[in-house]
């Protein structure tokens, strides 16, 4: 059986639970979870290759480290020589049950029992639900940091029965969009030397997670703010596309930054999670994560 030919059976397995619509919030959320778990899986049975090709959308966004379309790079790629595994802490959809994201520790390690190099961090995966009931996977970002301490605990499913939103008029969500676009790009302008964390106070949640190279992801601004090397760092930013859910109420946003920490300027690429509240309001940021492009010559 050809790769593409076991993709497709992958495909089928890690989706059966996802096939048929959810009647509510709770139950497309489990549905989303099922087919994160089920890619997974494949990872581990069958590698990367396969398992990437099992999910991604034709328009799949990954950051290796600037953002390609993911289907024609893995498409056209090796298979890897690593294993690479992970499974899902945090996971939440939109309103209406078409838009979410699932986020946790991974790990990566060679096939070569000789080779010693091995890599840990945190991904974040942004999903989305097709007119099949199958989740595809949209965007994905792994943020680098050492394993933690103590693994994070598994997701678990939540309670109740919320009925899924309706849809909005494409004029609705055209409007919502724009607004999207433009509270990323506010963001993106800080006043002269203001720090990135400082300027989120009016952009975000106050339990806004922060992922950043090299630490484990920080659960809120305050936990940020206490970091020194995190918390001085100036970040201007400027979107170049957002997506939004059918509800209105969930949206992401892609674009490039450049950080300074002191004398030194990175440039880096973004993935920005936000929502508003469906009587209306701004958008809040509510997941912050990007991945840095290596110094020039480097």
């Amino acid at each position: 059986m050809n790769i593409l030919a076991r993709a497709a059976c992958a495909t089928a397995l890690m989706t059966t639970s996802s096939i048929a619509f959810a009647e509510t919030r709770e139950e497309a959320l489990a549905s989303l979870v099922a087919a994160e778990r089920g890619f997974a899986q494949v990872s581990l049975d069958s590698g990367y290759k396969v398992a990437f090709l099992g999910v991604l959308a034709a328009d799949s966004t990954l950051f290796q480290p600037g953002p390609v379309n993911g289907r024609e790079v893995v498409s056209a790629a090796e298979d890897p020589p690593f294993i690479l595994s992970w499974y899902p802490v945090t996971a939440d959809i939109a309103a209406g049950g078409d838009l979410g994201f699932t986020t946790g520790p991974y790990s990566v390690k060679p096939k070569d029992p000789a080779e010693t190099r091995r890599g840990s961090g945190h991904y974040t995966s942004v999903w989305r639900r097709d007119a099949s009931g199958k989740w595809e996977l949209l965007v994905d970002l792994g943020t680098r940091h050492p394993p933690a301490a103590s693994p994070p605990e598994v997701w678990q499913p939540a309670s109740g029965a919320t009925p899924l939103a309706a849809t909005l008029s494409d004029a609705e969500r055209a409007k919502f969009r724009d607004a999207l676009l433009a509270r990323d790009a506010s963001l993106g302008k800080p006043r002269d030397g203001e720090p990135f964390i400082a300027a989120l106070s009016g952009f975000a949640e106050p339990g806004t997670w922060i992922y950043r190279p090299g630490f484990e992801p920080f659960a809120g601004l305050a936990a940020a703010a206490a970091e020194p090397r995190v918390a001085s760092d100036v970040i201007r930013s400027e979107p170049t596309s957002a997506e939004m859910s059918t509800a209105g109420d969930w949206g992401y946003t892609l674009g490039s930054m450049t950080i300074t920490s002191g004398d030194t300027s990175t440039d880096a690429h973004y993935l920005r999670l936000w929502r508003r509240a469906s009587g209306g309001g701004e958008w809040m940021l509510f997941l912050d994560t990007h991945a840095p492009m290596p110094a020039a010559g480097g």
